[in-house]
């Protein structure tokens, strides 16, 4: 598909589907009023700029949101027209990423539109030299505090094989703001649990 156009693509079906491909400047308009989108940049060196701009274009700057790697988006992101007026989910694999974008070399332009941190799965096993401690362990309940007081909220997924109520709660319990579920109804059940604990009505 990287090699093809936009007409092109678009005459062709989904698998085991008789649904033909649409633009991205089509889905924001159908979006629009319905739901809030996210993109994955897959290959930010080629689209990220492109991706901007489309959202730009459409008006689209506080329903759309752009889910880019750490490395791909402090490498990409500040030379893209427009980067200033989209957000982003940031994916994280390391402490090491949480510190170079809370450091110095992150344009504060650029940190100010990434509301969200996306911790890979595997996190909570994540080593830690500088949390000795607790056998270099990573913390999580830290390390949510220390973006919270960044403006930053976390995100982190269930397993992908059959999570349980358990599952959930745990995430949500550890610090978590949002958790990214393979199994609806137990995650629906977590939720009323939570909501019930924290007193949001209706839960």
């Amino acid at each position: 598909m990287e090699t093809m156009t936009a007409a092109a693509i678009q005459h062709c079906t989904m698998a085991l589907s008789p649904y033909t491909f649409i633009t991205a400047a089509s889905m924001l308009a159908l979006a629009n009023g319905k739901v809030n989108v996210m993109w994955c940049v897959k290959q930010p060196a080629a689209d990220l700029a492109v991706a901007i701009a489309a959202i730009i274009a459409a008006g689209a700057q506080e329903r759309v949101f752009l889910e880019v790697r750490t490395s791909e988006l402090l490498a990409h992101a500040p030379a893209a027209p427009g980067f200033e007026q989209v957000r982003f989910l940031v994916e994280i694999g390391s402490p090491a990423e949480i510190d170079a974008m809370l450091g110095s070399g992150t344009p504060p332009a650029l940190l100010a539109r990434c509301f969200m941190f996306e911790f890979d799965p595997g996190y909570t096993r994540w080593a830690n030299a500088s949390n000795a401690a607790d056998g270099g362990k990573f913390d999580v309940g830290a390390a949510v505090a220390r973006l919270h007081a960044a403006g930053i909220r976390t995100l982190a997924a269930t397993s992908s094989k059959l999570p349980t109520v358990r599952n959930h709660l745990d995430i949500w319990r550890s610090g978590i703001d949002v958790v990214y579920t393979y199994n609806l109804q137990q995650a629906t059940d977590a939720r009323v649990t939570i909501n019930t604990e924290r007193g949001i009505a209706p839960p």
